[in-house]
């Protein structure tokens, strides 16, 4: 390690990519392994009572605190996000799918040419779930010289199950709101509360196991609500919160520690530039 990555790192560099300084950033990635995450939210409505950004609040909040245990280098917020189903709702931003498409394409190759070599996409929105796992399988398309992951540090387990009062929970809910409340109460509008968000048993076809279509979120829950924000509370927002960085901080010393991915995305590569395997078969992307 040179001298001025001790030094820097005497110093207990911000994990924050935009708080750190040109002269820093290669002692931050020496530090956090070469290891970035990216949490991922968006602009939609929470309930009445909530902010439009709980998603991105959440999924920082939970990267902050993680990287302070395990180390890794935080990329700035992150709201482009798929979120068509929430464009009936006022503050709502939805770019079209190209967009965020290109926009994550963009910014994986950028924080790659920067130096990290594992990038985790730390997932705060429900939405997303389905189109970054796709996301991560197109990253074969073409030979890189990093990994993308994508974590979902939402898992219930005791501890989070240990809280839990309302029988209905979901977007804005019991959880969700007691998230923010101990994350940034002063954005919290527990006065704006509404009715709870029940399903609403519409469209029949939806109720049919193993079939489903673009409507069936609005179809259930067309106020953006899930659950019940009136159960929730600061003190049952620390459990979880420590519940969810306590996994990321898993995530990143599990993905620090992986070395067979990339081996394994190597091995792909070579295969597919000869699947027939052909003795001395040479492909023209190798030439």
């Amino acid at each position: 390690m040179s001298a001025t990555s001790q030094d820097a790192t005497a110093r207990q560099l911000p994990m924050r990519w935009e708080e750190l300084t040109a002269r820093e950033f290669p002692a931050a990635v020496e530090r956090a392994g070469g290891v970035c995450i990216v949490p991922i939210g968006c602009m939609e409505k929470h309930g009445d009572h909530l902010p439009l950004g709980t998603d991105v609040f959440e999924a920082r909040a939970i990267a902050d605190r993680a990287a302070a245990v395990e180390p890794a280098i935080i990329f700035p917020t992150y709201f482009t996000a798929q979120i068509c189903e929430a464009r009936h709702t006022p503050g709502t931003i939805s770019y079209s799918h190209r967009v965020h498409w290109d926009m994550l394409t963009e910014t994986v190759d950028e924080i790659i040419r920067n130096g990290m070599n594992k990038i985790i996409l730390l997932n705060g929105h429900g939405g997303n779930i389905q189109w970054l796992t796709y996301f991560a399988q197109t990253q074969l398309e073409k030979r890189r010289d990093a990994s993308v992951y994508v974590a979902w540090p939402f898992i219930d387990d005791a501890e989070t199950r240990a809280v839990a009062e309302c029988a209905v929970d979901g977007h804005a809910g019991e959880k969700e709101t007691s998230l923010m409340l101990h994350i940034a109460p002063e954005l919290v509008r527990m006065g704006d509360l509404d009715a709870p968000g029940r399903p609403l048993e519409r469209a029949p076809t939806l109720r049919l196991e193993g079939l489903n279509n673009s409507i069936w979120w609005y179809a259930r829950y067309p106020r953006h609500y899930a659950g019940d924000g009136a159960f929730g509370s600061a003190a049952k927002g620390e459990r979880l919160l420590a519940s969810h960085v306590g996994r990321t901080v898993g995530f990143i010393r599990a993905v620090k520690a992986d070395t067979e991915v990339a081996d394994l995305e190597r091995e792909f590569h070579a295969a597919a530039l000869n699947p027939l395997g052909r003795p001395g078969a040479r492909h023209p992307a190798a030439s």
